[in-house]
């Protein structure tokens, strides 16, 4: 994996969870446990999804293999059916799919900033 790659991943994955981390002790101390928890588990399985999307279409674009052209749809398919099965797990309660996703939307904010700095870092 490239290291312009393992650095953005190494700072997102930092970022997302000191955030995480905030946002649940704000909720915490709110007595919102059960949101903060749930919005942290939507953050956590935005990062891992977004770390291995990234190992994947690294080792896609950088090794030769028969049957790639199958496997990376393939993969992105079991991600999203993985991360589908998660969220109904919350949906009993439509705070707790909202709190799953904006987990994730935190994480596509961080992803965003973290992506804007290091380019202007490297620049």
């Amino acid at each position: 994996m490239p290291k312009d790659l393992k650095n953005i991943i190494k700072s997102v994955a930092n970022n997302n969870l000191i955030s995480g981390i905030v946002v649940f002790l704000i909720l915490v101390l709110l007595k919102q446990y059960n949101i903060g928890l749930i919005i942290l588990i939507g953050l956590i399985v935005s990062m891992l999804n977004f770390i291995v999307s990234a190992i994947i279409t690294s080792m896609y674009l950088s090794k030769l293999k028969k049957n790639k052209a199958i496997l990376f749809p393939l993969s992105y398919l079991i991600r999203i059916v993985i991360i589908v099965a998660i969220a109904v797990v919350f949906s009993n309660r439509i705070e707790n799919l909202l709190a799953f996703l904006l987990g994730f939307i935190i994480h596509y904010v961080i992803l965003g900033i973290t992506t804007i700095k290091v380019q202007k870092g490297s620049g």
